[in-house]
């Protein structure tokens, strides 16, 4: 691997995640104060742009851990590991979090007087803006927990369990294996 053949450059990568990191703090820092400082009192559009940036600065620190735990991974085994389990919760955080969260919060200042549609409604638009945030935090936890395998569902209808137990391979194609269900009162 690269950081094998030149290990300078993973302790580079992780000052530059670190500079990163502090530029987004300053970003959103900036963003804040302005927002903040304006004439007209915050609106819901505003509690949407603080939460994107709130994922921003979220995404920044996670992608710097997640960078560092893959540079020392210490085998192609453990590397995969690292990806299989933190890649999908780093790009939901960046995609759902933040980039998502931040076109909701400008689309809602700028649909409404330029294309003449109707105001959101702040409250519908809060409850939206605090699920996507449960959403975005249970999604990216969920997959983890998964992964590391705390969660686990334990009924006939997990989706791997039906098809290890219930499918099997006949010619080359899937077939359904009801046999082995089981379900008092039915007959199979």
């Amino acid at each position: 691997t690269l950081v094998e053949t030149a290990p300078w450059l993973a302790a580079v990568g992780i000052a530059a995640s670190l500079v990163e990191i502090g530029a987004i703090a300053l970003f959103v820092f900036v963003i804040a104060r302005t927002l903040s400082g304006a004439p007209r009192p915050l609106e819901v559009h505003d509690a949407y742009i603080f939460c994107a940036l709130g994922w921003f600065l979220v995404q920044a620190v996670y992608g710097t851990v997640y960078f560092a735990a893959l540079t020392a991974a210490p085998s192609r085994d453990a590397l995969l590991g690292l990806v299989a389990t933190w890649q999908a919760p780093l790009r939901d955080i960046q995609i759902h979090g933040f980039i998502l969260l931040m076109i909701l919060g400008v689309s809602h200042r700028i649909f409404n007087p330029f294309y003449g549609l109707p105001a959101p409604r702040p409250r519908v638009s809060g409850w939206a803006l605090a699920g996507i945030n449960l959403g975005v935090a249970g999604e990216a936890a969920g997959f983890v927990l998964m992964r590391s395998g705390e969660i686990v569902v334990r009924n006939r209808f997990d989706t791997l369990h039906f098809y290890k137990t219930y499918v099997r391979r006949t010619d080359g194609r899937l077939t359904p294996d009801l046999s082995s269900l089981n379900i008092p009162g039915d007959s199979v």
